[in-house]
């Protein structure tokens, strides 16, 4: 008898325990019924370098009562590859701003033109910071263009380069044109309005990149020019200014002769609270 109390105890501790299991394996099934969204996405430039960020704007069709979350995938065209960008939109509101990560891709294609049709963007969904999430959120679909990398000068250049543990707020700016790169060779030098040269490259080969020591230099404008060592002319030339934030400017233009293609207004004086404005000239 004592066995069988024992016995009838244990019983209902073993049911628990695999009920529990069994609750914890079950898939979770959403059966609401979802709205679906569709926004307006823009991108601030349609070709990058990979590793590179593109900012976007995205308007939504209505806003939300609550905070929410929107989110935008950059994917390769072969879809092994993706980044996400996560922005928090404040409640009654219908437009964000952000950045995606252009994906890393194998391989470079080798030419001034890029790869075009290399990879998308889009919205990818949207959740609510409370209460349940009847919305779904897509948006057009934009095509993106792969571009070769000119290494740092592609990326934002914050560094702590006196030791301080403070980062110094400087600008990296990248020059590219077009081939054959056995024959074109430019160089490009950056100019100020006090008739000062601040920074210039002139590398011998593809590519011409420098770093904008913004806190050493006097708020002015500058100017970026692009003069030729070698080559035939015309020929398509492409400057890219990328600030400490990873906010990149992207211009194109036609290279004839000794030209001005940017200007960069400079503020925030000798601090680490730097503006940089690039601007096509």
């Amino acid at each position: 008898m004592k066995n069988l109390k024992l016995l009838l105890l244990f019983l209902p501790a073993v049911v628990l325990t695999s009920c529990g299991n069994d609750d914890y394996s079950e898939a979770y099934v959403d059966t609401e019924a979802k709205v679906n969204l569709v926004a307006t996405l823009e991108a601030g430039r349609t070709m990058a370098v990979a590793g590179t960020y593109i900012d976007y704007t995205v308007t939504m069709p209505q806003s939300f009562a609550v905070e929410a979350t929107v989110t935008v995938r950059a994917t390769s065209v072969d879809g092994s590859k993706y980044t996400l960008s996560k922005v928090v939109v404040p409640a009654g509101s219908t437009t964000l701003s952000g950045m995606v990560k252009m994906p890393a891709l194998n391989g470079n294609p080798g030419r001034y033109e890029g790869t075009s049709n290399a990879a998308t963007m889009e919205v990818d969904g949207v959740a609510l910071s409370s209460g349940d999430d009847p919305y779904v959120m897509t948006s057009n679909k934009i095509s993106l263009g792969l571009l070769d990398g000119n290494g740092a000068y592609d990326f934002a250049y914050p560094v702590d380069y006196d030791g301080d543990g403070v980062l110094e707020p400087w600008l990296s700016i990248s020059l590219d044109w077009e081939g054959p790169y056995s024959d074109n060779d430019l160089d490009m030098y950056v100019i100020g309005d006090d008739g000062l040269m601040y920074e210039n490259s002139e590398s011998g080969s593809r590519f011409e990149g420098d770093f904008f020591n913004g806190n050493w230099f006097d708020d002015q404008l500058y100017y970026v020019i692009i003069d030729i060592w070698d080559g035939n002319p015309p020929m398509a030339v492409r400057f890219t200014a990328t600030d400490h934030h990873s906010v990149t400017t992207l211009i194109e233009s036609s290279f004839t002769d000794t030209m001005i293609i940017a200007t960069i207004d400079k503020t925030g004086g000798a601090s680490n609270d730097i503006t940089y404005v690039v601007e096509a000239y």
